[in-house]
């Protein structure tokens, strides 16, 4: 994880990137899109921290067998 980026870094350069036809298989479109869903993932257990502990926060991420319903 790129600590040294904001989201808003990543956005921007995922946008000029595919605006440029850039494949969505390019390494550097993957990774964009990675970070961007590691902040996105941190923004969702931030959100939910007072309801959420530790434990189940690992099981949550931890157990692919669990069904998760999409917002």
């Amino acid at each position: 994880m790129d600590t040294t980026r904001t989201s808003s870094s990543w956005a921007g350069r995922l946008a000029n990137l595919t605006g440029r036809g850039i494949p969505d298989t390019d390494p550097r479109i993957v990774e964009c899109r990675r970070e961007l869903a590691i902040r996105r993932l941190q923004r969702a257990v931030a959100a939910e921290s007072g309801t959420l502990d530790a434990d189940a926060i690992r099981a949550a991420l931890l157990d692919p067998a669990e069904e998760v319903q999409p917002a």
